[in-house]
């Protein structure tokens, strides 16, 4: 399984996650699209929300994984089911799409902040008509923070522990918590399930994140100590239960401050701050989060990979 995950994410460096109808991820929303419209109807009860969206959730990581695992199962070993094996897991890995949606934002404040405001729309959920250069760029470094353990940790890590139907499921709990696991009116009790599911799921990984963030800043010679610092102090400042984990050790080795009061549709959402001012941050901030998240990638990746070719993994 090592050389399969090596493989998928040397694909990923190498071309990104093209768009295209058929991607796993895209089917994975159409499915949830169509549970949605067919089994969340307005007249329900909040409990008979509640059982639907749960049965979804079961259904939905029970078939993601089966089908993916027959699928391997009725491919003729040899280099076809190879080659499938790396694609399942080539498309749950987003690195290079992460960091150049970061670039991309960071390139559009040199033209202007209209352009960059535009941008970075395209990532986040916030209302960024009037964010400020400084706003931008802390939306920024959050977003590449926050996305590194689910987009690039969490799927690394189950495709290396459970393979590729492991990093299928993994990727069916987080496109369905990024459905419909919201807390407003419509999807309180439908999402409910999706919600906890992925928070489940991703708690090590986003706690991994954290860890290796700081050990890349070592290596990157940035501030380990603060790094450390704010992640024990601010982590569970987050509303999210693991999100607050990378985007603190991100704030940490930066010495900038993160989060602070957003606008969600017109709605103030009073986030309060973490990190510490140790200095304002700036455009460049953003290629220092990509540096953060390629090393900790690579670090996790030899981690991984001695952990699995080590005597007591094998025996058991």
């Amino acid at each position: 399984m090592i050389k399969i995950v090596l493989a998928a994410l040397l694909i990923d460096l190498l071309i990104g996650d093209p768009v295209y109808p058929f991607h796993p991820i895209r089917l994975m929303g159409k499915l949830i699209s169509f549970e949605e419209k067919k089994f969340l109807k307005e007249d329900m009860s909040d409990y008979e929300k509640f059982v639907a969206g749960s049965a979804v959730v079961v259904f939905n990581l029970i078939f993601s994984y089966l089908i993916t695992y027959f699928i391997i199962k009725i491919i003729p070993a040899g280099i076809f089911r190879t080659l499938f094996k790396i694609y399942v897991v080539y498309s749950c890995i987003s690195l290079k799409e992460l960091s150049k949606c970061a670039r991309k934002v960071r390139e559009k404040l040199e033209v202007s902040i209209v352009d960059a405001r535009h941008e970075l729309s395209m990532i986040v959920g916030r209302d960024t008509e009037n964010l400020t250069e400084k706003q931008i760029v802390m939306a920024t470094v959050e977003t590449v923070a926050e996305n590194a353990s689910d987009g690039v940790f969490s799927p690394l890590i189950f495709a290396f522990l459970f393979g590729p139907a492991g990093a299928i499921m993994m990727k069916m709990a987080n496109t369905m918590d990024s459905m419909i696991g919201y807390d407003d009116s419509k999807y309180l009790y439908f999402g409910k399930t999706a919600a906890l599911t992925d928070d489940v799921i991703n708690f090590i990984p986003a706690r991994l994140t954290a860890i290796f963030f700081i050990l890349a800043g070592a290596v990157l010679d940035l501030n380990t100590q603060n790094g450390v610092e704010v992640t024990i102090r601010d982590s569970k400042k987050h509303a999210s239960l693991n999100a607050g984990f990378p985007e603190s050790a991100m704030a940490g080795l930066l010495g900038v401050k993160l989060l602070g009061p957003s606008t969600y549709h017109g709605v103030l959402s009073d986030k309060p701050f973490i990190g510490n001012d140790l200095r304002e941050i700036n455009r460049d901030d953003i290629f220092l989060a990509n540096r953060v998240m390629y090393v900790a990638t690579a670090l996790l990746t030899a981690a991984m990979s001695i952990l699995l070719y080590s005597p007591l993994y094998v025996a058991l």
